[in-house]
């Protein structure tokens, strides 16, 4: 009898070291998917402001007469001013993300 419930310890201890193996496999696997789509999110959202000026002609309007050195209306003043807080936040958001370690160096 006491060979049956030793060998039965001994398969269960060999159980719960292979779960803990299973589990640490998957934490890895689950923490590079967090990584991929962390900086996947980043990437999409420097893209979208890189595009803006692109897509919106006041606005490419408004950063030409900055980089020229022309004055700007209040108008094209106060669309830089928010896009330069948006670009601000998100370089933010990502230095925070970084800080949390779920974009690599």
């Amino acid at each position: 009898m006491d060979a049956i419930g030793t060998t039965a310890e001994f398969l269960g201890a060999i159980g719960v070291v292979v779960s803990l193996f299973y589990l640490g496999s998957q934490l890895r696997r689950n923490s590079r998917a967090l990584e991929a789509a962390t900086n996947q999110a980043v990437a999409d959202a420097t893209q979208e402001r890189l595009l803006a000026p692109a897509q919106n002609s006041e606005l490419a309007a408004a950063f030409s007469k900055s980089q020229t050195g022309e004055s700007l209306s209040p108008t094209q003043e106060t669309q830089l001013a928010f896009f330069s807080r948006a670009t601000f936040r998100g370089i933010q958001n990502t230095f925070f993300q970084h800080r949390k370690g779920l974009i690599s160096d």
